[in-house]
Parts: structure tokens; C-alpha cells; sequence
């Protein structure tokens, strides 16, 4: 089974820029339409700055602050805040025009979104045909996803100092349907294979298989920011599309799929 992904295709804003500045990669551009290959080649695997572009698309800040501006900018384009913002005149100039530019092209932004997290399997089932899932009360009727979970304010130029209760670095998806994994399906020869090349590679704990999760997402709207132990999540809407269970980390070996 082949698995594929898009490299995002991005818009450049030098038009609307100032002078010898070049404001790339703002808008990473989604799909125009639904068609089950196009959504196949589509899906992102969500980096901080992505996280912003949907704050941005959805109005979870705003292109008419200054101050979310600045906040956006930094995390999205940290070469060129670096760069310019202690002019105040220049910075002037980017804000408006990265503004104008946000506001004809955030419909473009991707709302197909890909994440991936580690999950423990049991012994196999050879009556049933497959793994019982470790500790299935984590997976039982789940309906917020937590997609995102970054260090607030960190860049590949800086760490900045930003609020993180103004703008939360971590996101979750509330879908409508709750979603439930304690068992998943694996025919025995492939099961077979995945335990040799499980005991082989050493990921195991004690009994406990790893394997490897991936949620497929689509973003519908922002519900607000909510509060929770680990700190403040920027919550968004939308539908949980499919679920692959991987033997490993490169996601090589699949060993169960479920579409929704």
C-alpha cells in the first residue's frame, strides 16, 4: 500500500510587499474541492507556524491587530521580524501589507491537517484476529483530538517571550462523532510479521507493542480557547476522516485502516 503526501504549494506576496522584502510561504493553499484523491494527496503534518495560519483563517486572531500581526509574523516569518521589526517604519509597512494580503488569501489556507502519536498494543488475539489496544480507555468515545502541542514562542531563529494564554501554542479538534479504538484488526500473517519485526527492533514494553497512530483531519471552524490542565488550547471544528495504525515510526508498515 502506497501512502502519499503534499509538499504545500505556497503563494508569494512580493507584490504587496516593501521594497526588496520577500514575505513567502503566508498561505500554504488547500484544495478547492473534495474529490477522494485530492484529499488523499493533501493532508499536512502540522508544524507551529501552520498552527497560526489557521488561528489567522479562522479569526482566532485577527489581521487587523497589530499586536496579533506581530505575534504571526514572528512565528511564521521569524527571518523577517528579525529583520525589520526595530524599524518601526518598515515594520509599518509589512504589517499593512501583510494584512491586505491575509485577507484576499486565508480562504487558501490548507484545513487538511495529519498528526501522529504513539500507541501500545497487547498480545494478538488469534480467535479474533488481532491486538487488543493498551489501556483502550484513552481511546473509548474520544470526540477533542489534540493535534498540536508546540513550545510557545520558539522559532528556528528564537525563542520569544509571547503570551501563551493570548496565543496558545496547543490546539484540539471537537468532532461530532465520538471515535473508539480498543481493538484493531490484523490478519495473522501480517501480525506475525509485525511481532518479529517488533521483538526484532526492540520497541516493546514488556508485552506492550508500540505502534504508531496516524489521525487524518479536515479543520470546518474555530470554537474558542479553552482551558485545561496542561494550559490553553486554541479549539477548533471539524471531522476526523481516517485513522491508520503503522508498525513504525516511518509509517512502512500498516497494519490497520478505518475511514470515516
Amino acid at each position: 500500500m502506497t501512502y502519499f503526501f503534499m509538499t504545500p504549494a505556497f503563494l508569494s506576496i512580493k507584490a504587496y510587499a516593501a521594497p526588496d522584502i520577500n514575505i513567502d510561504a503566508l498561505v500554504p493553499s488547500s484544495p478547492e474541492a473534495e474529490t477522494d484523491s485530492m484529499i488523499q494527496d493533501s493532508f499536512v503534518q502540522i508544524a507551529y507556524p501552520d498552527l497560526y495560519r489557521l488561528a489567522m483563517a479562522y479569526g482566532a486572531i485577527s489581521e487587523n491587530s497589530a499586536s496579533d500581526l506581530d505575534v504571526f509574523l514572528m512565528i511564521t516569518e521569524c527571518s523577517l521580524y528579525e529583520k525589520f521589526f526595530a524599524n518601526e517604519f518598515e515594520w509599518e509597512k509589512i504589517r499593512t501589507n501583510t494584512s491586505r494580503y491575509l485577507k484576499e488569501n486565508k480562504s487558501k489556507i490548507s484545513k487538511y491537517y495529519e498528526y501522529v502519536q504513539p500507541i501500545y498494543l497487547a498480545r494478538y488475539d488469534s480467535a479474533l484476529q488481532g491486538f487488543p489496544v493498551v489501556e483502550s480507555e484513552k481511546f473509548k468515545g474520544v470526540k477533542s483530538l489534540q493535534f498540536a502541542d508546540f513550545k510557545a514562542g520558539e522559532t528556528e531563529c528564537n525563542e520569544y517571550n509571547i503570551s501563551d494564554s493570548q496565543y496558545p501554542s496547543m490546539a484540539a479538534l471537537e468532532i461530532d462523532s465520538p471515535f473508539t479504538l480498543s481493538f484493531i484488526r490484523v490478519p495473522t500473517k501480517l501480525a506475525q510479521t509485525y511481532v518479529e519485526w517488533n521483538n526484532a527492533n526492540g520497541t516493546s514494553s514488556g508485552y506492550n507493542r508500540k505502534a504508531f497512530i496516524r489521525y487524518r483531519i479536515r479543520i470546518d471552524g474555530f470554537q474558542g480557547v479553552q482551558t485545561v490542565t496542561a494550559g490553553d488550547l486554541l479549539t477548533f471544528t471539524g471531522k476526523l476522516l481516517m485513522v491508520d495504525v503503522f508498525a513504525d515510526p516511518e509509517m512502512m508498515l500498516p497494519l490497520y485502516n478505518q475511514v470515516f
